[in-house]
C-alpha cells in the first residue's frame, strides 16, 4: 500500500512524503522495519533509533527525515488502517466450499460463498448468510440464523434457535444458547425449569473466547447491534444488553438484567439479577451491581454506588483506619 493511500484513510497532515516506498505491514514502534509503518503514542524510544519507514504521529518529529503522517488521535488513525488493512485481505473473497469431514444437514440453505471447515455440524433448518467463514470444530444447532459476513471461530457451540447478525464474530469457546440455571426447590431436591427460548444477537457484535450467552427461559436473551463482549463474559437468561454497549472480561451478568445503549461495564463486575443499568452508564472494574444504575451514572465498589461516593467513603474508612493504629497502644 502506498503511502498516499494510507494518508487518504487516516487523513491529517503529510509531510516528508516519499511515493516510491510500498509498506507492506503495520508495527509497533519497536519492532518496525523498512517496510512497516508504525505509529508513535508516547514519544520515541530512549534510542530514539526508528527503523520504520514511516510513522503516525500526533505532532511532527524533527529529529526523523522520513514521512510522517500527523493525526490528533493517533490511536483512532491506526484503528481505521487496520481496518482497511483488514478489509483488503477480506476482499480477495470467500471461496464457497464445504470441507468434506463436515456434517451439514440436507436441509441447510447457505448463500453462497460461505466457507465451512472441517468437522464442523450444522443441523437442520439453518440458514448462512453469503460471505461469513465457519471454522473448524463447530456446532451449529436447528433453526438457526447467521448473517452474512460472520466469522465464527473454531470450536465455538452455537444452539439451537440462535440469531446473528450480519458482520459478527464469535470467538473460539464462545457458547450462545446453553440453558439458564433455573431451578425450582421442591422438598429437598431442585427442579429443573426447561429453557425454551432463543439467543438473538444483533450486526456488527462481537463474542469473546469462552463468552457465554445463556437462553431465555420462553423469550430471547437480546444482545443489541454492535455490542463487544470480552472474553470470560457470562450473560444470563432473558438479558437484554443495548446497543454498542461494551462489557469487559469477567463480568457476570445475572438473570434478567437490562444493560441499555452505549454503557461501559468494566472487568470482574458482578451484576445481581433482575437490575436495571440505564443508558450511558458506566460501572468501573470488580463493582457488585446490586441496585438499579441511571442513565449517564458512574459507579464503583461493592456495593456499587457512585464512583465519586466510593471515594468519599473510602478516604473515610483509610482515615479512620489510621487513626486507629495511631492510638493503638
Amino acid at each position: 500500500m502506498k503511502l498516499s493511500d494510507i494518508h487518504s484513510i487516516v487523513g491529517g497532515d503529510y509531510i516528508n512524503p516519499n511515493e516510491e516506498i510500498t509498506i507492506t505491514g503495520i508495527q509497533s514502534l519497536e519492532h518496525a522495519g523498512p517496510f512497516d509503518i508504525a505509529f508513535v503514542f508516547r514519544g520515541l524510544p530512549e534510542s530514539n533509533a526508528v527503523s520504520a519507514a514511516a510513522i503516525v504521529t500526533k505532532t511532527p518529529i524533527t529529529t526523523l527525515s522520513i514521512p510522517q503522517i500527523i493525526s490528533n488521535n493517533p490511536r483512532l488513525a491506526m484503528t481505521k488502517l487496520l481496518q482497511a488493512w483488514v478489509a483488503r485481505e477480506a476482499a480477495q473473497g470467500v471461496d464457497h466450499a464445504t470441507h468434506m469431514l463436515s456434517s451439514v444437514h440436507e436441509s441447510v440453505t447457505l448463500t453462497a460463498p460461505v466457507h465451512i471447515g472441517a468437522f464442523v455440524s450444522i443441523g437442520k433448518n439453518t440458514r448462512i448468510g453469503s460471505n461469513t467463514i465457519i471454522h473448524p470444530n463447530v456446532t451449529i444447532g436447528d433453526d438457526c440464523i447467521i448473517g452474512n459476513d460472520c466469522t465464527i471461530h473454531s470450536n465455538a457451540s452455537i444452539y439451537n434457535k440462535t440469531i446473528i447478525g450480519s458482520h459478527s464474530i464469535v470467538h473460539s469457546g464462545a457458547v450462545l444458547g446453553g440453558d439458564g440455571f433455573g431451578y425450582e426447590k421442591v422438598a429437598q431436591s431442585w427442579e429443573k425449569i426447561p429453557h425454551i427460548g432463543s439467543v438473538v444477537v444483533g450486526d456488527n457484535v462481537e463474542i469473546g473466547c469462552n463468552a457465554c450467552i445463556d437462553k431465555g427461559c420462553l423469550g430471547p436473551t437480546r444482545i443489541g447491534n454492535g455490542v463487544k463482549l470480552d472474553n470470560f463474559v457470562h450473560i444470563a437468561h432473558n438479558c437484554c444488553i443495548g446497543d454498542s454497549t461494551v462489557i469487559a472480561g469477567g463480568t457476570l451478568v445475572g438473570g434478567s438484567v437490562v444493560i441499555g445503549s452505549q454503557c461501559i461495564i468494566a472487568g470482574n463486575v458482578a451484576i445481581a439479577d433482575n437490575r436495571t443499568i440505564e443508558d450511558g452508564a458506566t460501572v468501573l472494574g470488580n463493582a457488585g451491581v446490586t441496585r438499579n444504575i441511571l442513565k449517564g451514572q458512574v459507579v464503583s465498589g461493592f456495593p456499587a454506588r457512585l464512583h465519586k461516593d466510593n471515594l468519599k467513603k473510602n478516604a473515610f474508612l483509610n482515615r479512620l483506619y489510621d487513626q486507629a493504629i495511631e492510638n493503638k497502644p
